[in-house]
This record gives structure tokens, C-alpha cells and sequence, in this order.
């Protein structure tokens, strides 16, 4: 079973392939079906929420006992959707007003904006950027916006932790790419990347003003070739520095590694991609605890993962596994080398009706040897099930776990929860234009 398993993994992220050889940087993202996409369309509406978490977290900052807690969110958006000669784009603006009937911490507002822009300069040479914007303290949020913003790949992308919903989040992801084909099989290319985090506690507690912040960028280049219609190859240098600072210091990492990618595809839209290759981290920690300590070391690790999509006319899958080293996420402190296994799907069951799956499992382990921040392995897992009730009318339901494992950072009173949504939305298509 494991020969096929792996078999089956390891032809994947050709499918991309057939077109042009595979681009490192957009790893593990882009849709799951090939539904037709209407560009040069103004789309727009309001969704009203109902939500039920069966673990909040108490105003008064207690964190023994259950309690139960309903919200009602407001959610206006607006997607404009681009397509011209030489560019296209992809614009999304979603804040969100949540109420709650009887836990005035979960009385919040919330923001999503995204841009997604490519330009082709020549044939040869294009450019693609992505910017995602949030801020939330609500989890069910958190996990519905990051489905309509630009991610930054597999490789690329920030600490994926699950946040608890007693934490306002502020996260910007920005990422630029320049692309040159060489040849019909061959590019080459660099991106840059930049990711700013920040978490605090809603709950008023003796600790809320524990807030942690970390700031990372990275630089990439990369080579790719097309060895055939099934097979391709690739190396991606990348040099990442990320920071952050909590209450107790301030730690830096510098880190170089080397990635080798080798893809496959057995036909259209069934893609695998597997990496792996060497991480040395340059580590300065200053600490400000009984008294200033400082420390500088370097240490190696080993990056690898893997991509297996499957993309369908209506429905689609998508497994990813990836270990590298990042930023400690909701964790805080030094960086960590962190084990992410992610699965999405989505079906469209009839006409009217589709259903969609998430999965996600974090585990953090520390790797700076001066770092003692407890960190906690977090799971989540969700359904959604929609249908269309109109042109204009859809409801949705939708149900997720949130949970946690071992150690919870300090004053984040982080929770399990399981948080139930009924929806419904009101939308509107104008076109834009030729």
C-alpha cells in the first residue's frame, strides 16, 4: 500500500507541466477545479452569519469551565476581476462586524483585502505579484478569509498555526515574482518575499499585554527545466531572515538553503512534486530575563515536502506536506522547525450544490537552543456544505475542530473548540467593460 501511496504522490505537479515547466514559488496553490472563472466582472454582496462555538473563552479571563457562546457577523465583499492583453487581476475587500450576545470580548470587526496582479512585460518575461491582509480575533473567520486571499506557496509561507479565539490577529503577506522562459522548457526566475505578524490577547487577563510580533522576509532564485512531458527538475536558492519579539527579548535568524524539486505528471490536472535539500541558520538571540543574555549560533536542518493535486472540471484535492524552518507563529520567540500536513477538497455535488474539506496539522518544535517558549501542535479540520438558492441567494453550513495539543504559549489560553456557521449570502455580477 505504501509502494502505491508513494507512487501515486510522486506524480503530481506536472500537470503544469505540460504547459511550462513548474515555478517553485506557486507551490501547494491555485484552484482546485477548472470551473470557468467570469473575468472583467465586478462581483458584490453581503453575507449574514450565525456561529455557535461550544468552548469560548470566558470575558473574565477564567480558564477552567465551559462556555458557550452565539455571534451574528455582517460580512459586505467585493471581488473585481481583471483580464486584459497584457495583465490581469484579482481584487477582494471583505471586513466583517461580529455581535455576541453575551461575551463583549467577541463583540469585533475584522479585515480581508487582497491583490493578486500579473503583468507580461514580453513572451518571455512576466511578473506576478500578491498581497494578503488580515485582521481578526475571530477563528471561524480566520480560516473563511484565507480561502479568498493570495497565499504565498508551500515553501514560502508563513507559520501556519491555528490561532485561538482569544487572539486578535494582524497579518500582511506580500510576495513579488519576476519570470523569464528561456526556452519553451526552461525558466528562470526570482522572488522576494515578505510576511508581518502580530498577536495579542482579547481576554482581559493580568497577561494581556503578552503581545508577540515577528517580521520574515526572504529572497529566492530559481532554475527550472522540463526534461519531458512528465518529468521536471528544479533548484531554488533562498537566504530568509526572520525576527520576532516578545516580551523577553528579541531573537534573529538568518538562514540559507538549497532546494531540489523533481515533478511529474501523469495527465492534465494530476500533478506531484517532491523537494528536499539543506537549511543552515544563523541564530542571535538577545534576552532581557534576570539579567541580558546574549547568544550566537549556527545549526543545520533538513527542508523537505511534497505536493499531490488532483484538478477536475468539478472537483478537485490537493495533499501537501512540507518541513522547514519558520517563524514560531502564535507560539512567539525563536525560530522553529515545523512539520505542516494540509488536505483540501472540493466537490461539486450537483448544479446547485457543492461541498468542500479541509484539513490542517502543525507541529512546532523549537530549534534556536536558547529558546524555552512552550509552543503546542494545533489541528483543525472542517466541512462546508453550500447550495445556490437563486441568481442572487446561497446558504452555507459549516462546521469545524479546533484543537489543541500539549503546552500552550503563556497567557494566550489557547482552547479546543468546535464552532458550527449557517450563512446566508446575497450577491450581485456586473461586467467591466472590454
Amino acid at each position: 500500500m505504501l509502494k502505491y501511496l508513494l507512487a501515486w504522490t510522486f506524480m503530481g505537479s506536472v500537470a503544469l507541466l505540460a504547459q511550462q515547466p513548474m515555478h517553485p514559488a506557486e507551490l501547494g496553490v491555485g484552484p482546485l477545479t477548472r470551473d470557468a472563472v467570469a473575468n472583467n466582472t465586478l462581483d458584490y454582496g453581503l453575507k449574514v452569519s450565525s456561529t455557535f462555538d461550544d468552548n469560548a473563552v470566558i470575558a473574565e479571563g477564567s480558564n477552567s469551565g465551559r462556555q458557550t457562546n452565539a455571534t451574528v457577523s455582517v460580512q459586505p465583499q467585493m471581488r473585481i476581476l481583471l483580464d486584459r492583453t497584457r495583465w490581469s487581476s484579482d481584487l477582494y475587500y471583505g471586513p466583517s462586524f461580529t455581535y455576541s450576545n453575551n461575551i463583549h470580548t467577541y463583540n469585533n470587526h475584522s479585515q480581508a483585502v487582497g491583490v493578486d496582479l500579473q503583468y507580461h512585460f514580453t513572451r518571455r518575461l512576466s511578473a506576478h505579484f500578491r498581497n494578503a491582509f488580515s485582521y481578526t480575533s475571530n477563528p471561524l473567520d480566520a480560516v473563511q478569509t484565507s480561502a479568498q486571499l493570495p497565499g504565498l506557496g508551500l515553501v514560502n509561507g508563513p507559520n501556519a498555526s491555528v490561532l485561538g479565539a482569544d487572539v486578535r490577529s494582524t497579518t500582511e503577506q506580500l510576495q513579488g515574482d519576476v519570470v523569464y522562459l528561456l526556452g519553451p522548457h526552461t525558466l528562470l526566475g526570482g522572488s522576494a518575499t515578505l510576511a508581518d505578524l502580530k498577536y495579542q490577547p482579547t481576554t482581559a487577563t493580568l497577561l494581556q499585554s503578552f503581545s508577540q510580533a515577528s517580521r520574515s522576509w526572504s529572497g529566492n532564485a530559481f532554475y527550472s527545466h522540463q526534461l519531458t512531458r512528465m518529468y521536471t527538475v528544479s533548484v531554488q536558492y533562498t537566504a530568509q531572515d526572520t525576527t520576532s519579539e516578545i516580551p523577553i527579548g528579541r531573537f534573529v535568524s538568518l538562514s540559507h538553503q538549497v532546494l531540489g524539486f523533481f515533478s511529474v505528471s501523469f495527465k492534465p490536472g494530476v500533478n506531484l512534486s517532491i523537494f528536499g535539500g539543506p537549511v543552515r541558520s544563523n541564530m542571535s538571540d538577545d534576552l532581557v530575563l534576570p539579567g541580558p543574555i546574549s547568544s550566537r549560533v549556527s545549526k543545520y536542518t533538513l527542508a523537505a515536502g511534497s505536493s499531490l493535486s488532483w484538478q477536475g472540471e468539478h472537483s478537485g484535492i490537493r495533499l501537501t506536506f512540507v518541513q522547514r524552518l519558520t517563524d514560531a507563529g502564535l507560539g512567539g520567540g525563536a525560530v522553529v522547525r515545523t512539520q505542516t500536513t494540509s488536505l483540501e477538497a472540493q466537490r461539486r455535488l450537483s448544479r446547485r450544490s457543492a461541498m468542500s474539506l479541509m484539513a490542517n496539522y502543525v507541529s512546532n518544535n523549537q530549534f534556536d537552543p536558547l529558546s524555552e517558549v512552550r509552543l503546542s501542535d494545533s489541528a483543525i479540520a472542517g466541512i462546508t456544505l453550500s447550495r445556490s438558492l437563486s441568481p442572487r441567494f446561497s446558504l452555507s453550513c459549516s462546521a469545524i475542530r479546533q484543537q489543541f495539543m500539549g503546552s500552550a504559549p503563556l497567557g494566550l489560553l489557547q482552547r479546543s473548540h468546535d464552532i458550527a456557521s449557517v450563512s446566508l449570502s446575497y450577491s450581485m455580477r456586473r461586467p467591466i467593460g472590454r
